[in-house]
């Protein structure tokens, strides 16, 4: 079969100037191409094909800057200053690059940073924890969180917590007894315990259970409904 002539036939940024004298150990062709950027590179020809070589470098060199713009804790240095240094990331301010590096196991290197709180204190926080907004303060929202969670007597997470998978009810605070055939219904609010009764029927424990959710539950989340803005921020 002959061989494909593949002159000025385009491969994303290249294009094929002529084969070239390289070839494998299998004999596999080797073609001469032209970049967009005025560069000149020698290619494998099931590389083009594959579009696994799209340019002569250029077009990875343009993509790693890009990534530059958005993952700023692994840009290079600028003139001493490196990208993220005065930006602000909830509570924190970025003062400077403290030249310390996080290894992570797939071997690459995570820049840290010298963080200015709110509340004055000072914390050291990997880049890439900043950019994705999983650290928003040095603790202290943390510690806020905690303090506005829990209010007479009562913790307000807890309140609104998802029933364990292992409930066979599929519903908090209804169970079935074995022993007494009886679906139970109970509830536990500022540490006392409720027992609401014993069921024949599954749905009329769970609807004992959720009259219970309004009378002791209801009062108390809609006075401190305003604890779900700060359970978003929990993070350091």
């Amino acid at each position: 079969m002959p061989i494909k002539d593949l002159t000025g036939e385009r491969f994303g940024r290249l294009v094929v100037i002529g084969d070239s004298d390289k070839k494998d150990k299998w004999g596999t062709r080797y073609l001469e191409c032209q970049c967009d950027c005025g560069n000149k590179k020698i290619v494998r020809i099931n590389h083009l094909n594959s579009g696994k070589i799209k340019s002569c470098g250029c077009l990875a060199s343009e993509n790693s800057k890009e990534k530059l713009k958005i993952y700023g804790h692994m840009a290079p240095s600028r003139k001493g200053n490196k990208l993220l240094v005065g930006k602000r990331f909830g509570k924190l301010t970025v003062l400077k690059d403290t030249g310390k590096r996080y290894r992570t196991k797939s071997g690459s290197a995570n820049r840290i940073y010298l963080c200015s709180c709110d509340c004055g204190n000072v914390v050291e926080v990997q880049g890439k924890m900043l950019i994705a907004e999983k650290t928003r303060s040095c603790g202290c929202l943390f510690d806020e969180w905690l303090k506005n969670d829990f209010v007479e007597n009562t913790k307000i997470t807890a309140l609104k917590m998802k029933e364990s998978t292992l409930n066979t009810s599929g519903y908090k605070g209804v169970s079935y007894t074995k022993k007494q055939k009886k679906w139970k219904a109970s509830i536990t609010f500022k540490g006392i315990h409720h027992y609401l009764g014993s069921f024949s029927n599954k749905q009329d424990a769970i609807d004992a259970r959720k009259e219970a959710e309004e009378k002791y539950f209801k009062p108390i989340l809609d006075k401190y409904k305003k604890t779900d803005s700060a359970a978003n921020e929990t993070s350091q």
